[in-house]
């Protein structure tokens, strides 16, 4: 019976759907801070706020979340 059991695939521990890491680290994240931006949703401020947080964010996406960051502050009279 254990026999059995050993032959039967088992799932990953991770989820392999996007098999690189700064996709779930902060690639869904900033897509979507632009997302809700261009759909004029003050959601996009939060995004912005939580990847400018990150401290392995890439210095273009880092440039990028601050430019939508001060846009959406300006869209909705908000600062952050």
């Amino acid at each position: 019976m254990d026999q059995k059991r050993e032959s039967i695939p088992q799932p990953f521990n991770k989820d392999y759907l996007f098999n690189m890491d700064w996709m779930e680290e902060y690639g869904l994240l900033f897509q979507e801070s632009i997302c809700s931006y261009i759909l004029a949703l003050p959601k996009s401020l939060d995004a912005c706020t939580k990847l400018l947080t990150i401290k392995d964010l890439p210095e273009e996406m880092r440039k990028q979340a601050a430019r939508t960051n001060l846009s959406t502050c300006q869209t909705h009279g908000k600062r952050k």
